[in-house]
């Protein structure tokens, strides 16, 4: 296992979610046991697999715009991860998982082809990759939560001083936090947003004129699109 992977108590866990298994990768020279992997499809058919036990569960890690991404996709939210009974977490095309372990179980389900080919994942983010998320998912996150909230603090403190100051700035502009947050909400617009710039718009009041472009914006890639849903597939290449 690489020490990447294996450095699992520098991650943050975000919640459980159950995971198609062509979503899984596991280390490439961790080869499974094949004894163990028949030992299991055997217990499966007989005995069923019993995923939902948390003692069952596998660890992975994915990088935090992946997951933001993931839980667009899947109509979630970040709180959806830490409900009693985890939900389907569906992931990009091409998006993977790195899992920590549970190579044998995983492998034996698939071979069983017994059951649907999922199974229950404990989500962490690597705390290196946090200083690299956008402004857009930063601000967009801070949006989700109430002024003042403990959440929306946590997520201010990602941010420099300059841009949590700017941050704040624009979340008091309801109205204008409002449009934001639709706009935001779409994957591929988060990665070209600048807080910055805002520090040059923000003096200007013209938060009417600012709020018709945006959802301008927004109407656009609905129309092109051809619905509201289909936004969560709008990459940063789109």
């Amino acid at each position: 296992m690489s020490s990447h992977l294996s450095d699992e108590i520098s991650s943050k866990l975000q919640g459980t979610a159950k995971v198609a298994l062509d979503s899984l990768s596991f280390d490439p020279l961790d080869q499974p046991d094949r004894d163990n992997v028949e030992r299991l499809v055997k217990m499966f058919r007989i005995e069923g697999c019993n995923r939902l036990n948390p003692l069952h569960f596998v660890s992975g890690t994915v990088s935090a715009d992946v997951l933001q991404t993931s839980l667009a996709y899947s109509n979630l939210t970040a709180d959806d991860l830490r409900a009693p009974t985890p939900p389907t977490l569906r992931l990009p095309p091409g998006a993977l998982i790195e899992c920590l372990h549970g190579k044998h179980r995983v492998t034996a389900l698939r071979e069983s082809k017994c059951f649907y080919p999922w199974w229950p994942v404990r989500l962490y983010v690597d705390s290196s990759n946090e200083g690299k998320l956008s402004d857009g998912v930063i601000f967009l996150n801070i949006l989700k939560y109430p002024r003042g909230s403990q959440d929306s603090k946590r997520w201010l403190a990602r941010l420099t001083t300059s841009g949590a100051d700017i941050a704040k700035k624009l979340y008091n502009r309801d109205t204008l936090a409002s449009a934001l947050r639709i706009v935001l909400e779409i994957p591929g617009q988060r990665k070209g947003f600048k807080l910055g710039v805002w520090n040059i718009i923000v003096p200007e009041r013209c938060d009417e004129e600012i709020v018709h472009y945006l959802q301008l914006i927004y109407d656009t890639f609905v129309f092109i699109m051809g619905s509201e849903d289909a936004l969560k597939f709008v990459d940063d290449r789109a």
